[in-house]
């Protein structure tokens, strides 16, 4: 289900989804035809928040990767899918904010991260450091960094 989301932030939809999940639409009954309404209603509310998010002031950098794209024209008659391709951007952008405090505090706990893998990190600890607080400590740290 996450991935449904990945793709409608990426400015695809229910369709794309189920075609990657080798799946076939049907709305023959009523619990599907909810489902449809529902993945509607999350494809409306997802370009709202992207519209909000793009044109926040934290990510004023955007702007000139706007005008890059529009440059190339490689999009010009689908700013949708410019906003969508900017909005991919951007989480990649926070999940790396959040992934360096997450690596900083782990390290700050005896923690050695060995690697980073797209939105999550493979760490290890030769002595016996107590995992939960490492993460606890990480999640106060994102928070008071407005994470």
């Amino acid at each position: 289900a996450e991935r449904l989301a990945d793709i409608i932030l990426s400015g695809g939809g229910y369709a794309t989804w189920l075609r990657e999940a080798g799946k076939v639409k049907c709305l023959e009954t009523e619990k599907a035809r909810e489902l449809d309404q529902f993945v509607r209603d999350m494809c409306r509310d997802i370009r709202a928040i992207r519209e909000e998010v793009l044109h926040h002031e934290r990510f004023r950098w955007i702007e000139k990767e706007r005008k890059d794209l529009e440059l190339t024209g490689k999009w010009k008659d689908s700013p949708d899918r410019t906003d969508a391709t900017l909005m991919e951007r951007v989480v990649q952008s926070c999940e790396n904010e959040v992934l360096g405090i997450i690596h900083h505090c782990f390290w700050q706990k005896g923690w050695h991260v060995m690697t980073k893998i797209f939105d999550g990190m493979i760490v290890h600890c030769h002595d016996t450091h107590d995992l939960d607080s490492a993460m606890r400590y990480a999640e106060l740290k994102c928070l008071e960094s407005g994470w």
